[in-house]
């Protein structure tokens, strides 16, 4: 829902904009309607975004538990001699346990939450974009890989820079 935000925000504001070429009294009504369908998408937002931070966030705690279930599980049926090992120790095996969990929490949380969201926008997107101009649509559909393939240059290239920055 949080990705489907802002494609509908887009078309409330081109049909906002549209009432300015109607008459007076047109206008004056219209722009009262519109006030309140802005503010009930205010309103709106401000249960969903709280929502997918939430549930996202209860879902990566739900996956750390359980990731550190199995992994506590295989570490307590290994072989005495394997705990003799220096890098086998109870304070590095904790710490373990601990960092990759968290690493974990946080793709789980915040990086898959962001990728529904963007492919929630980008679904919701073509469809506006179809329903509006089906030919513009396809022809934006036809470019989306020159995009694709610029975004990746530009992150290529400013890798490189950074590269360059960290040897001076």
């Amino acid at each position: 829902m949080h990705g489907v935000l802002m494609p509908i925000f887009g078309v409330l504001l081109s049909k906002m904009i549209s009432i300015f070429y109607k008459p007076a009294h047109e206008l004056r009504h219209d722009s009262k309607v519109w006030a309140i369908v802005f503010e009930a998408v205010a309103v709106a937002s401000l249960l969903i975004i709280p929502c997918r931070f939430y549930f996202f966030g209860v879902a990566g705690g739900k996956l750390i538990q359980r990731i550190r279930k199995v992994c506590f599980e295989k570490v307590v049926h290994m072989n005495v001699s394997w705990f003799d090992e220096a890098e086998h120790s109870s304070g590095s095996l904790g710490a373990r346990l601990s960092t990759d969990a968290a690493s974990v929490r946080a793709l789980v949380g915040d990086a898959l939450g962001l990728l529904v969201q963007n492919i929630a926008s980008v679904i919701a997107g073509l469809v506006i974009a179809f329903q509006a101009c089906w030919q513009l649509a396809f022809i934006v559909l036809a470019l989306a890989p020159l995009l694709g393939l610029n975004g990746y240059v530009q992150v290529k290239v400013l890798k490189g820079f950074s590269a360059d920055a960290k040897v001076c």
